[in-house]
């Protein structure tokens, strides 16, 4: 998958968003990456609405078509079911899993979670 970097780790994509010490709403989503993945970096957006995590993406990654790839799928519906990045390895793409969790747990630290 061909996608751009985003060029900040931070971003609202609707600016409605109003922050203070302990709340925030609106959407805000965070990026993390890794740089261990069998393919080179992978990317991964935790986005939140009213600082509540609704959706996990990953939105950059040259993992192996048909293994790498298809375990990145899979490790995104538990990591959203739980909100966290303790979620299982895929077997036969261990390294893959190992980076998502990575970049997954880089974006979660920069919500305080």
């Amino acid at each position: 998958m061909n996608t751009l970097r985003p060029r900040c780790a931070v971003f609202s994509s609707t600016r409605t968003a109003t922050e203070t010490p302990n709340t925030t709403v609106g959407a805000v989503n965070y990026v993390g990456s890794s740089d261990n993945g069998m393919g080179g970096a992978v990317w991964v957006m935790v986005i939140t609405f009213g600082g509540e995590i609704v959706n996990i993406k990953v939105i950059e990654q040259n993992e192996t078509a048909g293994i790498g790839d298809v375990a990145l799928e899979q490790l995104v519906a538990p990591a959203k079911e739980k909100k966290s990045a303790d979620v299982d390895t895929v077997t036969g793409a261990t390294i893959t899993s190992k980076a998502f969790i990575e970049a997954l747990t880089n974006a979660l630290e920069k919500i305080g979670k």
